[in-house]
């Protein structure tokens, strides 16, 4: 996949490389630097995805802005680099559509996770191996939950249980039937396992995706992105 970086700074063209040649993201990817938007809006543009450094400002008038919220690159996958002064409200207010964004200060930290949330989110890159619930992301080769682009930290039994509340969206599942699942039938624990297990779940779990994992009362739990 193409990716084209709009900036100007020599610091945000290392990390970037660094992190695209560090083998973090997946698939094959070529990044294509641009020190600012091209003259004919997205018609130079492949298919692809586009990273662009807000960190100086961005005003209504200016040449970025424009770019960014034109026709031609309105649907394109975006990310943006921001710091504390860009105020994100006069982006998102005024026809800017954007997947996601990062502060500078955190490129090392989240740049990967965020770009790789957004390949399996948003272009369902090996979907197959990676259960996709709008932000929420269930990689089901890494054994990993991120949502929002942050890595959740679960144990085996946590993620075995999401992940079959996750296959089943919208299916209760009854405790003795989790119980198996999950713990196979020779497991002496109870149900009041489930019980546990989900609770230390949802503590893990930010507002409002904790609420998802519905208790039905008197027969056991279901996964409902219907709030």
């Amino acid at each position: 996949m193409n990716v084209f970086l709009i900036t100007a700074s020599n610091e945000i063209i290392k990390k970037v490389l660094e992190i695209f040649a560090s083998g973090k993201i997946t698939g094959k990817h070529q990044v294509k630097m641009l020190d600012e938007p091209p003259g004919q809006s997205g018609s130079a543009f492949e298919d692809g995805f586009l990273i662009a450094d807000v960190c100086s400002g961005i005003r209504q008038d200016g040449k970025l802005f424009l770019f960014l919220k034109s026709h031609e690159i309105a649907e394109f996958p975006k990310l943006l680099i921001v710091d504390k002064t860009v105020m994100l409200s006069d982006l998102f207010g005024n026809g800017v559509k954007i997947n996601d964004f990062v502060f500078k200060e955190n490129l090392d930290t989240e740049l990967a996770t965020r770009i790789e949330t957004i390949f399996l989110r948003d272009f369902k890159l090996n979907s197959s191996k990676s259960i996709v619930i709008g932000d929420i992301v269930l990689d089901l080769d890494k054994y990993e939950l991120l949502i929002n682009g942050k890595k959740i930290e679960l144990t085996f039994k946590e993620y075995e249980l999401l992940k079959i509340l996750l296959e089943n969206k919208n299916k209760v599942f009854t405790r003795t039937q989790l119980l198996s699942a999950v713990w196979d039938y020779d497991y002496y624990g109870g149900s009041r396992t489930v019980d546990v297990h989900m609770r230390r779940l949802r503590s893990k779990i930010d507002l409002p995706y904790s609420n998802m994992l519905k208790t039905i009362r008197n027969v056991g739990y279901m996964f409902s992105p219907e709030m």
